[in-house]
């Protein structure tokens, strides 16, 4: 979701740079623009294109569609276990993600899943902190139970865990 937003952002960037507004961007702006080397989330701003032609905020441009076939390849377990020591000890990250990125790792559950996850889902009985993806509860080990409590604790507005706070 980040992405998408920070794709848009770049591409109505570079437009104004270009003298260019969504209404006055013709095809070959569109393509001038994405052969620009600078260009970074290509296919984010594939969706803000198609996006934008079908809320009528831009017309007579086309950009193709990439599906995506999932993973090329399983991740061997040595970078599965690096990914989650870094997620469990690089302070560094911001805590959503590093509690997204585990919940991923450890437990297999999808982005979607993740995101929709509210405060509700979570329930604290003394040291043990347990997180709720279906039906049963899961107790979560010391490291990513203290993730989860700081994130908890630290959570401003919204409800979802997986919802930043400035989205409207």
């Amino acid at each position: 979701m980040r992405c998408h937003v920070t794709a848009a952002d770049n591409f109505l960037t570079w437009l104004t740079g270009e003298g260019l507004t969504l209404g006055t961007c013709t095809q070959p702006d569109l393509e001038r623009g994405m052969a620009d080397a600078t260009v970074s989330y290509r296919d984010e701003t594939g969706h803000f294109v198609r996006w934008s032609v079908q809320h009528r905020h831009a017309r007579g441009l086309t950009y193709g569609t990439v599906r995506w076939t999932g993973p090329q390849g399983t991740v061997d377990s040595e970078k599965r276990w690096a990914g989650a020591r870094r997620l469990l000890n690089d302070d560094t990250l911001p805590t959503p993600d590093r509690v997204a990125g585990l919940l991923l790792i450890l437990y297999a559950q999808k982005i979607s899943i993740i995101s929709q996850l509210a405060v509700d889902d979570v329930h604290f009985d003394g040291d043990t902190v347990t997180i709720t993806f279906g039906s049963s509860p899961i107790v979560l080990p010391a490291p990513l139970a203290s993730l989860v409590r700081e994130l908890i604790v630290t959570r401003r507005g919204k409800a979802k865990i997986g919802t930043p706070d400035d989205v409207a």
